[in-house]
C-alpha cells in the first residue's frame, strides 16, 4: 500500500518523497465507460496519477494491471472499498465531478443544500485525517452550488478546478490564440479564487485541456501551446496539474467513434507525457518553497521584472501582461521558471531578479530541444547582480538555473572558468 502525507507546508509526498503530482486522467477509462485505447498508449503512460475515477465495471484485477506504478483514486460518492483500498496505487477518492442538483450522481437532488450535505458526509468518512488517504473535488464554476474554490476545502482534501480554454465561442472565451491569457481570466472568476493559491490551506491543482483531435467547438493544441498552459498552471503555484484526455467527450453518447480523446492521437499523446517527464525531472524544485511569483492581473509581484513588455486588452481585462513567472531557491542556487503566454515572439527581454549580487550564469533546464527554450544548455548566458537578457519565441517556456557555480561563456566574462 502507497503512503501518502500531506505536509505542512501543502506538498503531498508519495512514500516519504514530496511529490508533484502530475498525471493524465481519462485517457482509456473514466467515470462513465472504458475504450479500448491502443496499448502504446497505457503502456507509456508517464503519469504519477490519475484523478479520474474509473467506470464502476472496470474491475480490482484490471486496475492493479492498468495502473500499475502509476497512482489512481476511487469514487467517493460510493462505499469504500476495502479491495480497492489494499491495491499499491490507491491514491484516495475523488468527490463527483463538478456537483450540482440535478446532474450525473446527483440527478435526484433537487437543492444545493442537499448536494453540499452529501459532500460533507463523504468527505466526513474517508478524509485524510481519518483514513490517511485524501479525497479531492473537482470545481468548474462557483455558480454550480454556490461554493467556491476557498470553500471547497470543507468537502476535500486537495481541492481542484477545470476551466477549458481550447474553445471557439468568441463571445465568452476569446480567440484561441489568447487561451492562457483566458485560462488566467476564467479560473479566477469561474471558481472564484480572490486570494493567492500559496494562502490557501489545503492543497491546490488543476486540470488542463489534453484534447486529440478536434471535436465541435473544441481543437487540440501544438506540444509548445500544451506546455505553455501547463507552465502558466505552475507559475500560478498550483500543487499538481492533471490533463483531461477526454475519453469519449465530444458527443457525449458514449460512443468512442465520436470522442476528440487524445488516445485517438497517439503523437499528441507522446507530447503530453513529454512534458510530463519534463515536469518530473524538476520535481525538487516545484515542491520547493516559492520564493515570489506572478500571474494574472491580479496576483503580481516585482520581484522578478522584465523589459519588452506585452499587455493584451482581453473584453473587460485591460492590459494583462504576457509574462508569469515563478522562483525558487534550492540548495543555494536560484530557479527561475518564464512564461510568456502570447503568441508572439519578445526579443532582447532584460530580466532583473531581485537580492543576486556579483557575476553568474543561467543555465536553460528542460527537454525541449528546438526553438528558444533549447538554447544556453551548454552556453549560460551572463547574469550581473541578478541582470540578464534572453530572447523568448512565441508561448515560450523558459526554466533557468541561475548560480556562480554556473560560468557563462569565457569570450563574455570577466572571471576564470572554473574547469
Amino acid at each position: 500500500m502507497v503512503n501518502i502525507t500531506i505536509n505542512t507546508d501543502k506538498t503531498i509526498s508519495i512514500n516519504g518523497k514530496k511529490t508533484f503530482l502530475i498525471g493524465m486522467g481519462a485517457i482509456c477509462y473514466d467515470m462513465y465507460s472504458i475504450v479500448n485505447c491502443e496499448e502504446s498508449v497505457a503502456i507509456n503512460n508517464k503519469s504519477i496519477i490519475d484523478f479520474t475515477p474509473t467506470a464502476s465495471s472496470f474491475s480490482i484485477s484490471t486496475k492493479d494491471v492498468y495502473y500499475g506504478d502509476r497512482l489512481f483514486v476511487g469514487r467517493g460518492w460510493e462505499g469504500i472499498n476495502n479491495t480497492e483500498v489494499a491495491l499499491n496505487g490507491f491514491f484516495g477518492w475523488s468527490q463527483w465531478d463538478e456537483p450540482n442538483p440535478g446532474v450525473g450522481f446527483y440527478k435526484n437532488y433537487t437543492t444545493k443544500a442537499q448536494v453540499i450535505a452529501h459532500l460533507a458526509s463523504v468527505y466526513a468518512e474517508r478524509k485524510y485525517a481519518i483514513t490517511g488517504h485524501p479525497v479531492s473535488i473537482v470545481l468548474c464554476c462557483d455558480y454550480y452550488i454556490d461554493v467556491n474554490l476557498w470553500a471547497a476545502q470543507n468537502y476535500a482534501d486537495i481541492v481542484m478546478w477545470d476551466y477549458y480554454a481550447y474553445q471557439d465561442d468568441l463571445e465568452i472565451y476569446g480567440d484561441l490564440v489568447d487561451y492562457n491569457y483566458w485560462w488566467e481570466i476564467a479560473s479566477v472568476q469561474n471558481v472564484g479564487i480572490t486570494t493567492d493559491l500559496e494562502n490557501f490551506n489545503k492543497p491546490v491543482m488543476t486540470y488542463i485541456q489534453a484534447l486529440g483531435v478536434t471535436g465541435t467547438g473544441v481543437y487540440p493544441i501544438t506540444k509548445k501551446m500544451a506546455r505553455a498552459a501547463t507552465y502558466t498552471a505552475i507559475t500560478a503555484g498550483v500543487d499538481g496539474i492533471q490533463y483531461y484526455a477526454y475519453l469519449y467527450e465530444g458527443a457525449w453518447n458514449n460512443d468512442p467513434n465520436t470522442t476528440t480523446g487524445l488516445w485517438k492521437n497517439q503523437t499528441l499523446a507522446a507530447e503530453y507525457n513529454e512534458i510530463i517527464k519534463e515536469v518530473k525531472s524538476i520535481n525538487d524544485v516545484l515542491v520547493s518553497p516559492t520564493v515570489s511569483h506572478s500571474w494574472h492581473s491580479d496576483f503580481t509581484s516585482d520581484d522578478v521584472t522584465f523589459s519588452n513588455t506585452i499587455y493584451k486588452t482581453i473584453a473587460w481585462y485591460p492590459a494583462i501582461r504576457n509574462w508569469n513567472y515563478i522562483r525558487k531557491e534550492v540548495n543555494g542556487k536560484t530557479y527561475l521558471i518564464v512564461v510568456n503566454k502570447d503568441v508572439s515572439p519578445v526579443s532582447n527581454v532584460q530580466m532583473t531578479v531581485s537580492g543576486l549580487s556579483g557575476t553568474m550564469g543561467a543555465k536553460m533546464l528542460g527537454d525541449e530541444t528546438t526553438g528558444s527554450a533549447s538554447e544556453h544548455k551548454s552556453t549560460p548566458i551572463p547574469v550581473t547582480n541578478g541582470v540578464f537578457t534572453d530572447n523568448f519565441d512565441g508561448y515560450a517556456v523558459h526554466i533557468y538555473q541561475i548560480s556562480s557555480d554556473i560560468p557563462c561563456p569565457a569570450s563574455e566574462c570577466d572571471f576564470t572558468i572554473t574547469q
